[in-house]
């Protein structure tokens, strides 16, 4: 309902970062789907790709690195430590 266009355009993250009032290449984006990654890497963020979820393949990592993701995180100790 705040934008026009959805995932995968980077709308909803420049958006956000903007409500904010913090610079988009300042934020992290937490992801696990390869829609919302695109749209979150095409917004200019720093993309962390999250392989947590149960619903993640045991190749999902592959999948979101090839989307050009280059942070990957299995739970969120690992977030927590890409963001140090």
């Amino acid at each position: 309902e705040h934008v026009s266009r959805g995932k995968p355009a980077p709308d909803l993250y420049l958006h956000a970062a903007e409500r904010l009032r913090v610079p988009i290449e300042q934020c992290a984006i937490i992801e696990d789907s390869p829609v919302g990654v695109t749209g979150a890497l095409a917004s200019g963020g720093h993309v962390v790709g999250l392989v947590a979820g149960s619903h993640c393949a045991p190749d999902h990592a592959d999948r979101l690195r090839a989307l050009g993701v280059r942070s990957i995180a299995r739970d969120f100790d690992e977030v927590a430590a890409l963001l140090v």
